[in-house]
């Protein structure tokens, strides 16, 4: 992003694996042209630990935004 400010968007899917769901790509055109990344967070099966997983923001040719899954580490 240029200038600083926001870079990307974190929520998270309480019950549901952190994939983009229908609400979440009907409301992506809303700002996604304020960011280049978003992350989705669900709570792992054992309870203690958290599955993230991260997608770059694109503007297509034809002028929709589209989620890409991208790789998110950790240190």
């Amino acid at each position: 992003m240029r200038g600083g400010g926001l870079i990307g968007l974190f929520h998270s899917h309480p019950s549901s694996p952190p994939v983009p769901s229908d609400e979440d790509l009907r409301q992506l055109p809303l700002f996604a042209g304020m960011l280049s990344a978003y992350l989705i967070g669900s709570p792992a099966k054992t309870g203690c630990e958290i599955e993230l997983n991260g997608y770059m923001i694109e503007k297509g040719k034809n002028g929709l935004y589209h989620l890409i899954p991208a790789d998110v580490t950790h240190g």
